[in-house]
Formats: structure tokens, sequence, C-alpha cells
């Protein structure tokens, strides 16, 4: 059974990611690497109003290669997390799969029938398996993520206020 703060963070990502997904034009796949940023910045508020241990977000490409923000990449959203609490980093483990679930409910939900359709062309590997991956002091995610091709995307850093 869920506890009340991850039945919480499941609603604030579902929200969050519902208004995101409505947003989108289907016919854009540029728009997809900003859906992309913007769901994940929206995560990492979410997850820093709830865990004070976090000192660092950011959204990595993981996989190598060219970076995943146009229409033929994947829409894989690999958050590498840096805490300092062993509790925070637990805690933060369990919610992988909530905050996942919460985004493909917001878009099973929010995307009509064609563009999913089209969609699930491009994202059919993302779909099925989780969209949402969290790297949780993961020193070969943080050393990678900062080595490849595409630089993170900072989402949140706790010394830059």
């Amino acid at each position: 059974m869920p506890s009340t703060v991850e039945k919480q963070i499941w609603y604030e990502v579902f929200d969050e990611a519902s208004k995101i997904f409505r947003g989108i034009n289907s016919r854009s796949g540029e728009e997809w690497g900003r859906v992309k940023v913007s769901l994940a910045a929206k995560i990492a508020r979410i997850l820093t109003k709830y865990f004070y241990t976090i000192d660092y977000i950011a959204l990595s490409d993981l996989s190598g290669g060219e970076c995943e923000t146009s229409v033929n990449g994947s829409f894989d959203i690999d958050l590498v997390i840096k805490v300092r609490s062993p509790a925070e980093a637990y805690a933060l483990a369990t919610l992988e799969e909530i905050i996942d679930n919460a985004v493909k409910e917001a878009f099973f939900t929010t995307v009509n029938y064609e563009e999913y359709r089209r969609l699930l062309e491009h994202y059919q590997r993302g779909l099925k398996h989780n969209v949402v991956e969290m790297h949780i002091n993961d020193v070969y995610a943080l050393r990678l993520s900062k080595g490849l091709e595409c630089p993170p995307i900072e989402l949140y850093n706790s010394s830059s206020g």
C-alpha cells in the first residue's frame, strides 16, 4: 500500500505531466525535446519539495550517441541524482516506479488516439519499459553523463541556490 507521500507525489507528477502532454503539437518532433526537459524539470521540482538532502539533479542521455531530443530519439528520461542521506536515497529509489507510472498514465489519458498511434511508432521502447529512470548516487552514471557528447541538463543544484 503506497504511503500518503507516495500518493501525493504520484498525483503531482500525473498532474504536471498531463498539463505538459495537453500542450503537445504532435506534428513537431523538436517539441518533444522541450516536453522531455519540461517534464524532467517538473519531476525535479517535486522531488526537491519532499527530499531535503538532494544536492544535484540532472537530465542526462545515458544511452550515448545522439542527443535524444528529436522525434527520432526515445522518450527516456534519465535523471542523475546526488543525495546526501542514505535513507532519502533509499526512499527515492522506491519512488522510481511510482513516478514512471504517473507519467505513463498521464500520457495515455491525455494524448488522443491519433497522436498516440503516431507517437507509439517513435516511443515504443520507452512506453513499454521505464520512461523515467532515476540513477541515485550512481557515481558511474554521474561520470558517464559528464563525458557524453550531450552534456547533462542541470535541473537542480543545492550549491547554486
